[in-house]
């Protein structure tokens, strides 16, 4: 009778064994979740460890560093200036030192202090960040060549494929650096120089990602397809979309592949299988990814920064970015080891820039002005990331120029995170809040900074036509306190807000201060009735096909 209890029971067992899969299996996707999600950051990477030792930081792109930076309130401490623009982002050292290429064929390594260490001649331009191996090597590819430096600035060597070296270079634990071309090459070299594979897609390749197991990830605009190679250059697998890929995939520290194929998020397992996909046309955001340490996905777009949920792509928050008439570019995010995240964005002729922090729940912290002279330049661009030093300070580089017959430009590294930074107060303006259309009125601007020192103004009027230039609108310096009158016609009837904020020598700007305005052609009652004018006659245009025919 025992036995046969003891055989109904292990038959019993077996049945269950074999359903559990199905019976439990959610529940324990669950449990492993939370177990993955509870992980602390790593420390500093074993296999590379430099602070930012290329662009977003790690080969799996993330933009994440595991340093904390809560203690950076803003503020400029130095500026290094380039007698050319800088478009890729700068990579730093175990010891501090920032290295930095310029599309005039020169990489410059600058000591932590912001001044020169070297500067190397290249043959070729270089738009891309450097990247720095474990042994301190130093590789930047150009238009026309792909270079390894010492890291005293001696050439290593040159590696023999020419080619238009359109991707940063990414490292893994051997030594082995991947790179690929703006015709479809993807080269993967021994730090001797020598190459190990090589494999040809036909369309230029964007920066390479590696996952934990160091398979290599890959695509390009148009072949619409994601790449996965193992280390020795098999193909493991490929997906296939039906849009154009843009920018790295980024990996996250459970595998998950994420891809941006146009107006697409795809969230993919690491055997190459669809988790999920996000349809930018039914959300407010799309963009590039970076992944916060809670395993948020932190995008960035000409509009908003969003986070989204990991698990289903879902929005978690929204931050809106300050808009101008013409919108310039927004970065990547860089994204410290306690949340705080950093992006820069520009607003193309504007002439202005600004470097932004926001806390890990979406809200405004601090925002610093890049553009901080008063020079006759045309334009400032932003196209770079930022990179986190492990003291905190973050670093963004820029470019600068004017057009015309006599064309110039030149850039920056900007050091941001001083010690005490001191942000205006909200600016105070008096003015008129009723006034006639093309008519020249004086407004009165104000605010107080707590250390006295220098104060500028920047205005935005709110009536800018469409794609009229704002030319480097930042105007002062004057004194803390001190009343400044400026004048202003408005050219487009209707409401208005004036906006305006201020800085210091610093750089580190205040809130916004407001003033709402009204526009009419006449007397108060006079800008109501026109507005009724105006809407009537509108009506009339669609209501008589004859009338539109006729005024146009």
């Amino acid at each position: 009778m025992n036995k046969n209890i003891l055989s109904i029971g292990v038959i019993i067992l077996i049945i269950i064994s074999s359903f559990s899969p199905l019976v439990f299996g959610f529940s324990i996707k669950i449990s492993d979740e939370k177990e993955q999600t509870s992980k602390t950051l790593p420390e500093p990477s074993q296999i590379n460890n430099h602070i930012w030792p290329m662009n977003k930081n790690d080969a799996q792109k993330t933009g994440r560093s595991p340093y904390n930076a809560s203690q950076n309130n803003g503020g400029e401490k130095w500026k290094y200036f380039t007698e050319s623009s800088i478009w890729g982002a700068a990579t730093i050292d175990k010891d501090g030192i920032l290295y930095i290429g310029t599309p005039y064929d020169e990489l410059h390594a600058v000591y932590p202090n912001g001044t020169k260490k070297w500067k190397a001649n290249l043959e070729g331009r270089e738009y891309q960040s450097p990247s720095i191996a474990p042994d301190g090597t130093i590789y930047v590819g150009t238009t026309d060549r792909f270079y390894a430096f010492y890291p005293n600035g001696t050439l290593k060597w040159i590696f023999n494929k020419s080619g238009n070296y359109f991707s940063e270079p990414v490292i893994d634990s051997n030594g082995t650096v991947y790179v690929g071309t703006q015709d479809g090459m993807v080269y993967a070299i021994y730090s001797n120089g020598t190459m190990k594979w090589e494999y040809y897609v036909a369309d230029y390749i964007f920066n390479i990602a590696l996952d934990h197991n160091e398979n290599v990830y890959f695509g390009g605009p148009y072949t619409n397809s994601l790449f996965c190679f193992y280390p020795n250059g098999t193909l493991k697998w490929r997906y296939k979309y039906n849009n154009d890929l843009y920018n790295s995939p980024v990996i996250d520290d459970n595998g998950i592949i994420y891809a941006n194929f146009i107006h697409k998020l795809v969230a993919l397992y690491p055997n190459g299988t669809e988790k999920w996909i996000v349809d930018f046309n039914e959300m407010d955001c799309y963009g590039d990814v970076s992944i916060a340490p809670n395993r948020n996905i932190i995008l960035t777009d000409d509009d908003y920064i969003s986070a989204l949920n990991p698990n289903d792509g879902s929005i978690i928050w929204q931050y809106k970015i300050f808009k101008w008439p013409l919108v310039g570019h927004v970065s990547t995010a860089a994204i410290s080891g306690d949340g705080t995240i950093y992006f820069a964005y520009d607003a193309w002729s504007d002439c202005i820039a600004y470097l932004t922090s926001l806390n890990s729940d979406g809200s405004l912290k601090w925002e610093t002005s890049l553009t901080t002279d008063i020079l006759p330049y045309d334009y400032v661009h932003i196209i770079s990331e930022p990179s986190i030093d492990s003291d905190g300070t973050v670093y963004i580089t820029s470019c600068y120029g004017r057009g015309g017959s006599n064309y110039t430009d030149f850039g920056y590294i900007h050091a941001i995170g001083m010690e005490n930074p001191i942000a205006p107060e909200s600016p105070t303006i008096i003015g008129p809040s009723k006034v006639k259309l093309l008519q020249k009125y004086e407004y009165n601007l104000s605010c107080n900074i707590s250390t006295g020192g220098d104060v500028y103004y920047f205005i935005d009027w709110d009536d800018e036509k469409e794609n009229v230039v704002i030319r480097n609108n930042w105007i002062g310096p004057y004194l803390s306190e001190e009343m400044v009158t400026v004048n202003h016609s408005f050219e487009i009837l209707g409401k208005h807000t004036i906006k305006v904020r201020a800085k210091g020598n610093d750089s580190l700007c205040s809130t916004w201060g407001y003033f709402d305005v009204k526009v009419g052609l006449g007397k108060s009652g006079e800008f109501e009735n026109f507005n009724i004018f105006l809407k009537l006659i509108k009506q009339s245009l669609y209501a008589f096909p004859i009338l539109r025919h006729l005024l146009t």
